[in-house]
C-alpha cells in the first residue's frame, strides 16, 4: 500500500507485528524507510461505496463536493438516515416525488421518513429539523453534517464555530 507522509509519498514494504508498524520506503528518499503506524497511512485510491438501491459499486466519496468542489462526488448522503446512494438513484427515487406547492417530500426507501436533501430542491427548515433529530439520536454522519452546517451557515443555521467544533468532536467520538 501507499502512504502519504507530510506530503511525501511512499510504499509500505513490510509490517512488523511486534512494533505494530509498517516499514514505508519513501518514493523520493534514496531508499530511506520509516516505521509508520496504520492510523497514519492514507490509501492511494479513494474508497469505493456501493449504492444499496442499484448496487452500483463505482461510487466515489459522497463528501467529494465538500472536499473537491461541486460535482466531484458520484454519491449523495440521505439527510434523513445517512445512507449513501448514487446520484441517478437520488434523482429517480428521491427528488421526483417532491411537491413544492404542498411542501411534501417523498418517503425515504430505507427509514420511511420524509426526505430532505442538502441541495437546491430541499426546504431548509425540514433539512434542519431532520439533521438535528438524527444528530441528537447519536448518528455520527448527521453530527458531522450538522457541524458543517454550523461552520458554513447552511440550512438556515447561523455561522457558529463553537457549535461546529462541538458537533465535529461528538461525531469523531461516536
Amino acid at each position: 500500500g501507499n502512504a502519504e507522509l507530510n506530503g511525501q509519498r511512499g510504499t509500505a514494504v513490510s509490517f512488523s507485528a511486534e512494533r505494530a508498524r509498517y516499514e514505508v520506503r519513501l518514493d523520493k528518499g534514496g531508499g530511506t524507510t520509516f516505521g509508520v503506524r496504520d492510523a497514519n497511512l492514507s490509501p492511494a485510491e479513494e474508497p469505493m461505496v456501493t449504492c444499496p438501491i442499484c448496487l452500483d459499486a463505482r461510487l466515489t466519496d459522497p463528501l467529494g463536493p465538500a472536499r473537491n468542489g461541486p460535482g466531484a462526488g458520484t454519491a449523495t448522503v440521505t439527510l434523513c438516515c445517512g445512507k449513501v446512494i448514487c446520484n441517478p438513484c437520488h434523482e429517480k427515487y428521491m427528488l421526483n416525488g417532491i411537491n413544492r406547492t404542498t411542501q411534501t417530500f417523498p418517503l425515504c426507501p430505507f427509514c420511511r421518513e420524509p426526505t430532505g436533501y442538502m441541495d437546491k430542491h430541499a426546504d431548509d427548515r425540514l433539512e434542519r429539523e431532520l439533521l438535528k433529530r438524527r444528530a441528537t439520536q447519536g448518528d455520527p454522519v448527521a453530527m458531522y453534517n450538522l457541524s458543517g452546517s454550523f461552520d458554513k451557515g447552511r440550512h438556515g443555521l447561523p455561522i457558529d464555530y463553537q457549535a461546529s467544533l462541538a458537533w465535529a468532536a461528538l461525531a469523531a467520538m461516536a
